[in-house]
Order: C-alpha cells, then structure tokens, then sequence
C-alpha cells in the first residue's frame, strides 16, 4: 500500500493531563482520549513500550477517540493488551456522520484474556460508507460474570492506520481551456505505473469539472488498448465545479500495464472539463469521435487524474469448515498476523468452503451439509455484516469453486452428473447470476478450480481431475465471447482437486501428489500453456487439495496436515526471489481442505 498513517493521537498513552500529586485518585484519562464510563489509570508498570500503558478497571469502563474519516481510505486497529483476573474485553470501530451517530460498526471483536502483552490485528475495512464523517474506535472492559478483583486490563500502542493512495497526473493544475464533446464521444487520459511497480490497485478517477456540473457522464476505465473495459461502465453527476472524485476502490481493478480513464458525454457540450493548454504536452489525452469510429490524440492535456495503490487494498483470507461443520475464516495484511478466527453468524457444511473477494464484500459459497444444496453468504468489508445465507439453484456433489474479475464473480460447481457447471454475477447487491451452464466435454470426480487472468485477453480457467483417474485438466473460456478454448491434458496425477491462481504473468498449479506431497508449477498465459517442471515445496504433506492464492508478491499455500490431520498449515514463497517462508501452523482445525482468497 502507498501510505499508511496512524491516525490515532496519543495511542502510546504517554501523554496525561497535569494533576498534582504522584497518585491522582481516578479516573485518570489519557489526553486525547475521551471516558464515556467507568475508570482508567495511568499505569507505569505494566507497560508494553514507552514509559505508560492505560488500565480500563470498572464494571462497563469504555475509552473512545474519534476521528476523521476519509473517502477512500482504508483502515486496520492494531493494538497490544494484557489482562488481570477474569475479564470481558472488546474492541469495537463504528463509522459516524457529521452529527455523531453511528452509522454501521465494521469491527465489534471480542479479545481473547491473556496475563501477558499480545498484539491484536483487526481486519482491513473500508472505504467509509456514504455520510460517514467521523470514525470511532472504542477500548471496552467489564468483569466477567461471578468473578472477583482485580479484574482489569491494559491498553499499549493504540494505532489506528490509515491507507491512502498516489495520485497520478499529467496535467499542471491550471484550466487553461474548457472542453466537452458531443453526445457519445470520449475524452480519455492514458495513465502509466510508475517506475518499479508491477501493478497496482485503482482506487479513485478524478475529473476537473470546469463548467456545468450536474450533468451526467459515464466512466470509463480502459486496458491499454482502449477498447477492453476493466469494470462495467457506469454513470455519474458531479455537483459542483472543481475536482470531482469517482470512487474506484470497491470495484477491484487491478493494472499492471497502462491503462485510460475516459468521460464519455451523455448531454451535448455538458459537463466541460479542465484542459491544460500550456506545452509541452505529455501526449496522453485522446479524443473518441463517434462519427468515425476512431481515437485522435488531444493537442492538450486533459485535467483527469488517477490514484492508486502500490499493493492490495484488502487482507488475505483463509477459511475452513470447523470439526463441528461451521464456517470459519480469518485474514491478514501484508505485515501483519493472522486475525483470530471469527466464525459466520450461522451456516454449517460437510465440505470445504469457497471464498472470493468481489465488490466490496468477502463472498462464500459452500454445500449444505448433510445435502447437495448449495449456498451463498457475503461479508460486507466496510460494516462487517452478513447478507445472510441464499441458497442457490442446482445441486453439487463437492465443493464450489470462486473467483472474481473486476467485472464479475464467478461460481464453478461439479453437478450431480459429474459435469462442470459454472455462472456468474456482477456487482450489486442482491446478486444477479446468470443460468448454469456446462463446460464442453468435461467431467470430473472432484471439486473443479477456477481462476481469472486480466493481462492477455481476460481469461477463465479452470482445471479439474478426472474421473476415476489421477489425470489433471485443464481449460480455459473467454469472458467476452464465452468461448472455450477446449480441455488440455496436464503432466502429472492427483487424487483430489487440483488448486490455481495467477499474478501479472503467470498461471500457477498446485496439487497433492501421489505420495502426500505438495506440487506446483506455473505457466505462461498463452494457449496451450507451456508448464515449467513440477517443484515440490521444501517440506510438508497433506492428504486433501491444497489451496494457493497471489497475495502481494507472495505465492501462498494453505493445507490440511497429516499430523494431526485436521492440522492448519500455511506457507508462502517469494515470486521475485523463490524463497520460502517456512510452513506455519494455525491454531484450529479442520477435517476438509482449506481456502484461500488473496
């Protein structure tokens, strides 16, 4: 992520207001911060770092701090506590308007009691939802039922972190001109990644609004060929003039070559935007005439601005189907521990669960249990909250698979025939997927895989195992034309499902070969692949599918262990440098294969 700011005053508690005397008698409250109940301390021994930590000791005590939010951004608490006696703790982020009022809560989390100093993470959430204002991050403790002092727990490093992004623009920031164009034709910025970045995360397009506002226009978000949409066209009316910001950031738009952002006018000559008229000009503003079909370079720099981030802007994902049959997930950032696992509201499977990142929410999809139904369930990332379970049409024999674009989600399943069958939705909420429909000639014993590639031609793959063999397949389909480039058999055996994913240039593979271990290649994104060898991973073994996923610059791997064999493994490696991080053990457990959503 480009820039990360603690946005919190004082979260270190080393600042206190000037009381006579070496013991004030409480409360005590840290500057900055603000007690809606109960009593804080200063305390100097119990202290993780500096020279002070806080103590919420009272029944109900809540120490809160609000803050400014910021459209776009996106945020994580991350924290170190310890506790004494037997205690409730609870750290809960809520997003108010102007006037205070809470408008949706996107972390209510319950901490675990520990006698000595952890760090706690929360998920990434964001951007604040419309009318959100402020941000409010509250610190809560109360005794547990029937227990006896102390009873009490201390807060250290406080943080509250704020990611941003970096504006790109061609333009020097004076309208020179104003320009708006007939009905249905375009002006366009081509935008390239700045030096060193491989890809990026769009997050906002930026119109200078010179004249006439409140006219609709629709967006644009081109690849480098000026024809490919990254996302669906969409419609906007600024309302004002100056600067006026599209938000991006929900939509999951992820460049790694050159790309346009482009105002296509709905209404004659309305709105004008800013041009800048001044050489040298950077050669990247373009005009789209309808009467001739074609783009003309701009003998001007168009006032159309971009930011974006150097990496993602949402957390890695794992989930498992807990021994009891529920649903469980947790996620990480880039430098940061996994989360504790939070469990969905309601649900239960006999089988893995699938999980996605698409419009803005956390998707999952997984068989009911004791059944072949098939059900849906989404997390929104900027309140927290559950749509609820939706079962779908049709019934599966095994797991589902999900994958997004930046335009649609897509759900693979293995029917009741043994035939694959995969749809599609796009955003909004409540989702609107397209009929099942079959794959050419393919059958499979197993749950299939599916990935998306946006470099080449925007891509579905999928690869599955054959039935009744250890033969791996694969296939992939256009998502323009919905065309199938037809089944290709790949080198090597497996008797579960096979695993994939891609970053910028590459498809990868994973699948658990015949004597337990763990198996990867990659490929280029050309047809048919040409596969480097097989590699294993240094150690390890598992006897269910792995799962992969490209997070940052990490391919990571997540797999059920032998011993004890609902164990909880990951492991990553470097794509830049081939290096591994080492397999680590999660706390939980699963009887299932696990799944992974970077």
């Amino acid at each position: 992520m480009h820039a990360q700011v603690n946005v919190i005053l004082n979260g270190g508690f080393e600042l206190w207001p000037s009381q006579p005397g070496p013991a004030p008698p409480p409360p005590w409250i840290p500057t900055n911060w603000e007690l809606k109940s109960g009593t804080t301390w200063r305390d100097d021994v119990n202290v993780y770092a500096g020279l002070y930590s806080v103590r919420l000791q009272a029944p109900g005590t809540e120490l809160t701090q609000r803050v400014n939010a910021r459209s776009g951004c996106f945020y994580r608490v991350r924290l170190w506590y310890q506790t004494t006696g037997s205690v409730v703790v609870k750290v809960v982020v809520s997003w108010r308007d102007a006037a205070d009022v809470q408008i949706s809560w996107p972390v209510d989390c319950y901490l675990t009691p520990s006698a000595y100093w952890q760090q706690w993470v929360s998920r990434l959430f964001g951007p604040p939802p419309p009318g959100a204002v402020y941000v409010r991050v509250t610190l809560y403790e109360t005794p547990a039922s029937g227990s006896y002092p102390p009873n009490y727990v201390n807060f250290d490093d406080v943080e509250l972190l704020e990611y941003a992004g970096l504006e790109l623009s061609y333009d020097d920031g004076v309208v020179d001109f104003y320009n708006s164009a007939s009905v249905g034709d375009q002006n366009a910025v081509r935008f390239s990644l700045p030096v060193g970045w491989a890809s990026a995360r769009l997050l906002t397009a930026r119109y200078y609004i010179a004249q006439d506002p409140g006219y609709q226009f629709t967006v644009h978000v081109y690849a480098s060929d000026r024809s490919t949409d990254l996302t669906t066209p969409f419609t906007v009316t600024p309302t004002s003039i100056g600067w006026f910001d599209v938000d991006l950031s929900t939509r999951n738009i992820v460049v790694t070559a050159d790309f346009y952002l482009s105002i296509e006018f709905m209404t004659h000559l309305k709105p004008d935007i800013g041009a800048d008229t001044t050489p040298p000009f950077d050669g990247r503003s373009w005009c789209y005439y309808t009467s001739t079909g074609s783009w003309v370079t701009a003998s001007a720099d168009y006032m159309i601005r971009a930011v974006v981030s150097d990496g993602v802007f949402h957390d890695l994902y794992l989930a498992v189907r807990g021994t009891n049959d529920r649903i469980y997930w947790r996620c990480k950032g880039p430098a940061d521990p996994w989360t504790a696992w939070s469990v969905i509201p309601t649900g239960s499977t006999d089988d893995a669960p699938a999980i996605a990142i698409f419009d803005n929410r956390l998707w999952v999809a997984v068989k009911g249990r004791g059944t072949n139904a098939i059900y849906v369930n989404t997390m929104d990332l900027t309140s927290g909250s559950w749509s609820g379970w939706v079962r779908q049409p049709g019934a599966m024999r095994y797991a589902a698979s999900l994958v997004a674009s930046p335009s649609y989600l897509y759900m693979a399943v293995t029917g009741m025939d043994d035939r694959i069958y995969w749809r599609r939705t796009g955003p909004g909420w409540p989702p609107t997927w397209s009929a099942w429909l079959p794959v050419p000639g393919g059958f499979t014993g197993s749950a299939p895989a599916i990935t998306y590639e946006r470099l080449t031609n925007y891509w579905f793959y999928l690869a599955v195992r054959g039935v009744g063999t250890m033969d791996i397949w694969i296939n992939r389909m256009s998502s323009a034309t919905l065309l199938w480039s037809g089944w290709v058999k790949v080198s090597g055996a497996t008797w579960y499902s096979p695993s994939l994913t891609v970053d910028g240039t590459k498809l990868y593979l994973s699948v658990c070969g015949g004597n337990n271990r763990i198996y990867w290649r990659s490929a280029n994104l050309g047809w048919p692949p040409i596969w480097t060898g097989w590699s294993t991973t240094p150690t390890g073994s598992t006897d269910a599918a792995p799962s992969i996923a490209i997070y940052g610059n990490l391919l990571w791997f997540a797999v059920k262990g032998r011993s004890p064999s609902t164990s909880v493994w990951v492991n990553s490696m470097s794509t830049d440098t081939g290096q591994w991080s080492g397999w680590t053990r999660l706390d939980g457990a699963t009887p299932s294969p696990l799944s992974l959503a970077g």
